[in-house]
């Protein structure tokens, strides 16, 4: 296992250290069960031991490793724990993977070993696009059919970017207008998909497992990388990379929005200092626990700020983003809740809602 290290993946590494480690122990108590045979061993058994241990000390005392999973963000996997069916399964980013098949003892749909480019576009689509129907659809689709569903799918419309707009068109409308939609891909036959009934059942499967969306403080710091996958176009091969950057602790008090990182937002005017760069604000929408107050400059920007005031965090970013599922259910905790149901929102550290999608009839 620990030769794996250096011919499959660094994690192995797990396993090199004890080996390191048990064998440099059991060498060094050998050697000195043959001190008395060969004296100078008295002198080159402590001068080895101290070899080893002045350079472990020194990158001790240089290098601090903190667990991956901060606490916050580990009480919401025992929530997933407690709050959640045995069967569930819960949708969460890849770093989050191994973490909650032990914390949380669920499924999930990605993991560190596992996220390949295609997993990983799938994955953030339910966090980038704006539809909430299209999200917990996707979700539900994707849990019971996989990549090998839509691969299947993208062969029986003729290829990949067909399938995936296709894909994204019937799971966008439900059941019902779906059907006209499949109606007119003409879609090839494919195993025992034949007719435009079983092509519906496809994408909105009767048999389906519980689901739920882990959403957490990790993802506003990586919205760079997870909003490009998500919205990934296979034709131009590359997606969008948004702005959003995110200031915590944020307060209100009389007209201003203050913060870390000289943060000073003028509510009059929307004019912002964040950075030491001065800008405005198109719009600002501010969330406390009962409501969402929203104010519009009109003045063009391409920007907004947006807060969840009880939990003092806020968020400048670009306007595309603001209308993801990420968004809004993050800051403005206004979901859709035909589709996105709370189970626990504990904001800013984890948010854990209950998706559920379209039925046929």
């Amino acid at each position: 296992l620990a030769v794996l290290a250096f011919t499959y993946a660094n994690r192995f590494l797990i396993f090199f250290i004890p080996l390191l480690a048990l064998g440099a122990g059991y060498t060094l108590s050998f050697l000195w069960s043959l001190r008395q045979r060969f004296i100078p061993l008295y002198i080159i058994v402590p001068i080895l031991l101290v070899f080893m241990l002045v350079p472990l000390i020194t990158e001790n005392s240089q290098s601090v490793q903190w667990p991956k999973e901060s606490p916050s963000i580990v009480a919401g996997m025992d929530v997933a724990l407690h709050k959640t069916p045995s069967d569930a399964v819960i949708w969460a980013w890849w770093d989050h993977g191994y973490a909650l098949t032990y914390f949380a003892r669920r499924a999930t749909v990605n993991d560190g070993s596992i996220h390949s480019g295609e997993r990983t576009v799938y994955t953030a689509i339910p966090y980038a696009t704006d539809s909430f129907r299209y999200a917990a659809n996707f979700m539900h689709f994707y849990v019971k059919r996989g990549m090998p569903g839509i691969s299947m799918l993208c062969t029986a419309a003729g290829s990949r970017s067909a399938g995936l707009q296709l894909m994204k068109n019937v799971l966008s409308a439900g059941p019902e207008a779906g059907r006209d939609i499949i109606e007119q891909a003409q879609l090839k036959p494919s195993e025992k998909l034949a007719t435009t009934g079983d092509w519906l059942a496809f994408f909105f499967p009767p048999e389906r497992r519980p689901v739920y969306l882990f959403v957490d403080s990790l993802l506003p710091k990586i919205t760079y990388w997870w909003y490009w996958f998500g919205t990934w176009d296979v034709t131009k091969r590359d997606g969008d990379h948004p702005f959003y950057t995110s200031s915590s602790p944020v307060r209100i008090k009389d007209n201003r929005i203050t913060g870390a990182n000289g943060l000073n937002l003028n509510m009059d005017t929307g004019e912002l200092l964040f950075n030491d760069k001065r800008t405005a604000v198109a719009a600002v929408a501010i969330r406390d626990l009962n409501n969402l107050r929203e104010k519009n400059f009109y003045n063009g920007s391409r920007y907004r700020f947006e807060m969840f005031e009880q939990g003092r965090f806020g968020a400048m970013m670009e306007n595309s983003i603001a209308e993801s599922v990420f968004n809004k259910l993050y800051i403005r905790h206004t979901p859709d809740r035909h589709y996105f149901k709370p189970v626990e929102l504990s904001t800013p550290a984890y948010q854990l809602w209950e998706v559920t999608g379209d039925s046929l009839p």
